[in-house]
C-alpha cells in the first residue's frame, strides 16, 4: 500500500517511464520488498534468491492492475519494434516471424494470463510433490521393497 501512495497507484511507480523487462523486474522486487513486512527468514525458500524472485513475479502477475498493464503493453507492440529487439538480440527472424510474434502479442488477454499463472502453479506444485515422494522413496527404500 506504501508503495505507491505518492502517486495515487501502487502499480504508477513501476510502470513509470522505462518500460524495459530488466527495469521492470528491479522495480518490482525493490518495491515488493519493503512492502513485505520483514517476514524474513519465516518462509523457508527452496531455491534461495531464484525462488523469491519467482514468487514476487507471480504474485506480481496475479495482480488485475498488472495484468492490465501487460496486455496494454503488449498491445502496443508493432512489427517494427519486435524487429529492432530481435536485432538487438542477435536474432535474425524473417519478417512473417515477426509479424507472427506481433499477432501473438496482440492476442493475450488478462484471462490468458490468469490462465497460465494458474496452469504454471499447479504445475510447480505437482513437480514438488512428486520431488518430495521421490526423496521418501530414496530414504526409506530399503523399508519400501
Amino acid at each position: 500500500e506504501d508503495a505507491g501512495a505518492s502517486s495515487g497507484s501502487p502499480l504508477s511507480a513501476i510502470f513509470s517511464g522505462d518500460l524495459s523487462p530488466a527495469s521492470l523486474l528491479m522495480n518490482s522486487l525493490g518495491g515488493g520488498g519493503a512492502a513485505g513486512g520483514g517476514g524474513g527468514g519465516k518462509k523457508k525458500s527452496p531455491n534461495g534468491l531464484a525462488g523469491s524472485v519467482l514468487k514476487s513475479v507471480s504474485k506480481k502477475l496475479e495482480d488485475d492492475a498488472t495484468q492490465e498493464t501487460i496486455c496494454n503493453y503488449l498491445h502496443s507492440t508493432s512489427v517494427e519494434q519486435l524487429g529492432q529487439w530481435s536485432g538487438m538480440a542477435g536474432l535474425e527472424l524473417g519478417e512473417g516471424q515477426i509479424s507472427r510474434l506481433v499477432n501473438i502479442c496482440h492476442s493475450i488477454t488478462p484471462r490468458t494470463i490468469k490462465r497460465t499463472v494458474r496452469t504454471t502453479k499447479g504445475a510447480v506444485y505437482v513437480i514438488q510433490m512428486f520431488r518430495k515422494i521421490g526423496r521418501i522413496l530414496k530414504k526409506y527404500r530399503t523399508l519400501i521393497f
